[in-house]
């Protein structure tokens, strides 16, 4: 059986959600750090901050790369160092 989460606002109980639909209301917005998890309607509850900074922390590691000419850190969704610009081509060229 999956996992299934309930959340709790200002004393309101919704749920239940899976596991992917929480990290995915962590990631749009939709939940907030001080907003209450439980794994069944009668707690324990934990606030979702531990979960925000697991998943934070999870696409911090996906997205970082090292720049190829000076090794800096950088956005892998970027070709263009923060540090010494755009990302030469494999000709060499920029």
């Amino acid at each position: 059986m999956a996992k299934q989460y309930y959340i709790k606002r200002a004393g309101r109980i919704s749920g239940p959600f899976s596991d992917s639909e929480v990290k995915n209301g962590v990631k749009t917005g939709r939940l907030l750090e001080q907003d209450l998890l439980a794994r069944s309607k009668d707690g324990p509850w934990r606030t979702l901050k531990g979960v925000f900074q697991k998943i934070r922390a999870k696409d911090t590691r996906s997205v970082v790369r090292s720049c190829v000419v000076c090794g800096k850190s950088t956005d892998s969704k970027s070709n263009v160092c923060q540090a010494c610009g755009p990302a030469p081509d494999s000709s060499g060229r920029v």
